[in-house]
């Protein structure tokens, strides 16, 4: 696995630079969880981690070990809408990133997004031949040309929407107090903590009329997590969307089940993993 000394670089340079050295802490990432992004896993299938928005692959600090435990190489994803300041950065630049990144391991691939992270799988996937199965946990699960703020508008909680508020230079953040309620609400105070401290705002870009022209989902097998507590996205909304999936799994868990439940999620993940 990965040495004392390349966790602790690994730990300082995501704290000190975050976004801005995207490219380093990702790689660091999948050399800390035991698989070269350019190299076959050695065991199974590699599983990248998409986040959901107003996070980083921070919200991963508890399922990563039980990945590990388990024998699986992972990779976590830091969408570069989450903390940037540029606002002509958008979604199609998230999908990009991760679509580069899935193109760079050379062995299968499953790949994970949580909430806003299954928008962005579903575009990431397309055109890649190692991806062997796309899991949507809480996610939203786009059909092909379908626009952006049309998945969004109807599936967030009443409350939850009330926390995401528009910033004077056109980002986007979420209070940390409704998210911590709403997204996290089944963790400890704890680790609500870690969100209150790290969440960041958010660019969701300038081009209202953006959407995914490809799907991966369209000719791949897929499970969707329903999270049937989520006090975030409704579940009827992910219900709806699960009907999209080659698999359907229900559960009573919180929008953040990597958090509240990251055992479960681990061998979701593993039996996933070791069937492709």
């Amino acid at each position: 696995m990965c040495n004392a000394k390349l966790k602790d670089r690994f730990n300082r340079g995501a704290a000190e630079h975050g976004a801005d050295r995207r490219g380093e802490t990702t790689a660091l990432r999948a050399i800390c969880a035991g698989v070269d992004p350019g190299s076959r896993a050695m065991s199974g299938a590699t599983v990248v981690l998409v986040h959901g928005a107003w996070c980083g692959d921070w919200v991963y600090w508890k399922l990563a070990p039980c990945l590990e435990e388990r024998g699986l190489a992972w990779v976590g994803a830091d969408l570069p809408t989450c903390g940037a300041t540029d606002t002509s950065i958008g979604p199609l630049d998230d999908v990009a990133h991760v679509h580069d990144l899935i193109r760079s391991i050379d062995g299968p691939v499953v790949v994970a997004g949580k909430s806003y992270g299954g928008t962005v799988i579903s575009g990431a996937t397309a055109g890649c031949p190692n991806v062997e199965h796309l899991v949507y946990i809480a996610a939203m699960m786009p059909e092909p040309d379908e626009l952006f703020h049309r998945t969004t508008a109807a599936a967030q909680t009443p409350e939850f929407a009330r926390g995401s508020r528009l910033l004077d230079d056109g980002r986007v953040a979420m209070d940390p107090e409704i998210g911590a309620a709403c997204a996290f609400s089944q963790a400890t105070e704890e680790d609500r903590d870690v969100w209150r401290r790290n969440t960041r705002p958010m660019s969701f870009g300038r081009d209202p009329s953006v959407h995914l022209g490809k799907v991966g989902w369209t000719d791949r097998p897929s499970t969707y997590v329903v999270c049937s507590e989520d006090r975030a996205i409704q579940p009827s909304a992910q219900r709806a969307w699960a009907k999209r999936a080659t698999h359907v799994i229900e559960r009573p868990w919180d929008h953040s089940p990597a958090v509240s439940h990251p055992t479960e999620v681990a061998a979701l993940l593993a039996d996933i993993a070791r069937a492709v």
